[in-house]
């Protein structure tokens, strides 16, 4: 019984195998599309050879906006830097002030007597003299100082990107996709 399965098996495989073989044998004689021999495609009973074509890349762009600092120049000049002075208090002994005057008196006579007299005008002692001292004298300094010379500014960036790479394309004529109405035939018989 085993047997007899297994004969049928391999017979019904073989049979198989024989009526297959002229569907694909004469699939060029009928109206429907599939794969001729060397990659020629057979649609509408027409024989199409396959072409190769360039698919471009496409690119984007990309804007972005870029902060670009501000840029400062050091500029060194000469500053006139004025005398400083400080008061100086100090005690100083004053002499007293005499004077030689002529004096009118009358004597016990009743005459007119004139006679010279040495006189204080200004009396002497201890006195504040305030007086200016030079504690910086006048000179040129050297001063450094940052200039703007251009202001902090966003500008916009633009970039070119590549979305999808260039690439090649096998199609056939008489793809929809790729050909437009135009039909091409070539036959080399």
């Amino acid at each position: 019984m085993k047997r007899f399965i297994a004969k049928s098996i391999v017979t019904a495989a073989a049979a198989c195998g024989l009526f297959s073989v002229p569907t694909i044998a004469s699939a060029r004689d009928h109206d429907h599309d599939g794969y001729g021999r060397g990659g020629v495609i057979i649609r509408g009973g027409r024989e199409y050879a396959p072409r190769r074509i360039w698919i471009e890349p496409v690119y984007e762009e990309r804007r972005t906006q870029v902060l670009v600092p501000a840029t400062y120049r050091t500029i060194c000049e000469d500053v006139w830097v004025a005398p400083v002075y400080r008061t100086v208090c100090e005690k100083v002994f004053v002499e007293p002030i005499y004077e030689s005057r002529r004096v009118c008196r009358t004597d016990r006579f009743g005459r007119r007597i004139e006679v010279i007299e040495r006189v204080c005008v200004r009396e002497g002692g201890w006195r504040s003299v305030d007086r200016q001292v030079l504690a910086v004298a006048g000179h040129f300094e050297k001063v450094e100082r940052q200039v703007c010379m251009t202001e902090a500014r966003y500008e916009t960036s633009c970039e070119r990107i590549i979305a999808r790479t260039g690439c090649w394309e096998t199609v056939s004529y008489g793809h929809p996709r790729y050909d437009s109405g135009l039909e091409l035939s070539f036959n080399f018989r």
